[in-house]
């Protein structure tokens, strides 16, 4: 399992709950920063699966062993997610499975309150430069999409899909 932009490793205990001791988890990020705590996390929960890798997502290469990867509120801040996305699905085998988890553009919001929103939300990095991004939708080229909710009235989502044999792109479009 790999959870990219696994910022300070709030997903890791959990991650390495489910894959068990005979299991393996790869937290990665660009943040020196937010590794330290992740470190520190794994550290004081004891998971002995868990390993950190520092590296941009872009150039991140997926383990062959890899089944599954995480995203959460991580590839809608990064403007080559479709690249990303596309290197998942090359790397992944048939039946692995992508997941993420989101902040996006609430559709029929006022304004007002999407500027309201994005002014509470800053301190985490959320600005409008990113409320153009999809990557669901470029998910949907690569992966059978197995769900997708919006949350929040529509200022989240999260999306799970899996490699099928053959998949090249569904065109499952919006939402």
């Amino acid at each position: 399992m790999v959870d990219l932009c696994c910022g300070t490793g709030v997903n890791l205990e959990e991650l390495s709950s489910a894959v068990g001791s005979r299991g393996a988890v790869i937290g990665v990020d660009l943040s020196e920063g937010m590794l330290s705590e992740a470190r520190e996390r794994v550290r004081a929960a004891g998971l002995a699966n868990v390993q950190l890798v520092q590296a941009d997502v872009r150039d991140y290469q997926l383990p062959d062993e890899a089944a599954a990867v995480l995203s959460t509120f991580g590839l809608e801040m990064v403007p080559a997610y479709d690249e990303v996305i596309e290197g998942l699905a090359e790397r992944l085998p048939v039946g692995g499975r992508v997941g993420l988890l989101g902040l996006k553009h609430p559709e029929g919001w006022p304004d007002w309150l999407v500027e309201a929103g994005v002014v509470a939300t800053k301190p985490f990095g959320v600005s409008r430069d990113y409320e153009d991004f999809r990557p669901w939708t470029a998910a949907d080229q690569h992966f059978d999409r197995r769900s997708f909710r919006e949350h929040l009235l529509g200022a989240a989502y999260s999306y799970v899909g899996e490699k099928a044999q053959g998949l090249t792109s569904l065109g499952n479009g919006e939402p």
